[in-house]
């Protein structure tokens, strides 16, 4: 207990989430949007942190956990090809 920092280290080993990257992926494929979008945009950017994935495959999974509604309202506004702008559509249908 006299070195703090080793104490954290095997704190984290210990606890931590020994596959990371695969619970993020599950996470991001099952989050659904229940509450407002802005919800929803704060949730799944910080499950994707930890993710390497392409553009189209974030806004592909972005896409298939909103609301139905929102979806259909996406559709007829046109669908972006970078989640940023995704994600300002999605806000401004939901609002």
């Amino acid at each position: 207990m006299q070195n703090f920092d080793a104490f954290i280290l095997v704190f984290k080993d210990h606890f931590s989430n020994p596959d990371t990257l695969n619970t993020s992926l599950h996470q991001v494929k099952t989050l659904k949007q229940n509450g407002p979008a802005a919800a929803y945009i704060a949730h799944f950017c910080e499950i994707i942190a930890p993710l390497d994935l392409s553009e189209s495959s974030l806004c592909d999974y972005f896409y298939e956990g909103l609301k139905s509604k929102i979806k259909d309202a996406i559709v007829y506004a046109g669908c972006p090809n970078a989640l940023d702008s995704l994600d300002k559509l999605t806000i401004q249908l939901d609002n």
